[in-house]
């Protein structure tokens, strides 16, 4: 008796939890989807700021370490990335975001993805980037970014 009423509450309590625990994967994955969404949003607010030389917004978005490998290889860190944006140079053309992708680890975010750069000196430029976000005081802030240049048009080259 004991071990069909043994049986009996491991297979309840089995069941019981087999709707808890699918409800608990849909709850993480409509997170992350929120918290892709969050992050495409906060990239693209990255290249506003950093088009319209928005220090208030370069100054929330990047942590207090911030570290940026820049396409040339120059190494540049939160100050610098503001007295730039204060001194109202880089930025300039039209810049679109493609092939953002997101990903998640531990409380980290690795974003990557292209900015299609069109100005009138360089023409279009892509360039590749990485960039890491922690989450912190429940908002996300960039600590790390890397840019590539993939591929120039012709207008460099003259």
């Amino acid at each position: 008796m004991k071990i069909a009423t043994f049986l009996a509450l491991t297979a309840s309590l089995l069941i019981a939890a087999v709707p808890t625990a699918h409800a608990s994967s849909n709850t993480a994955r409509d997170s992350a989807s929120e918290q892709t969404q969050v992050l495409i949003k906060l990239e693209n607010a990255w290249v506003k700021a950093i088009a319209q030389h928005d220090v208030s917004a370069l100054d929330r978005i990047l942590a207090d370490e911030f570290v940026d490998t820049s396409w040339t290889g120059a190494l540049r860190d939160k100050q610098q990335m503001l007295a730039r944006a204060r001194s109202r140079r880089g930025g300039s053309g039209a810049q679109r975001l493609q092939d953002v992708r997101v990903r998640f680890y531990h409380g980290a975010a690795i974003v990557t993805g292209t900015n299609v750069v069109t100005n009138k000196r360089f023409g279009e430029v892509r360039v590749r980037f990485t960039d890491v976000f922690v989450m912190r005081d429940h908002r996300w802030q960039a600590v790390s970014a890397q840019e590539t240049v993939v591929r120039a048009s012709s207008a460099r080259r003259k």
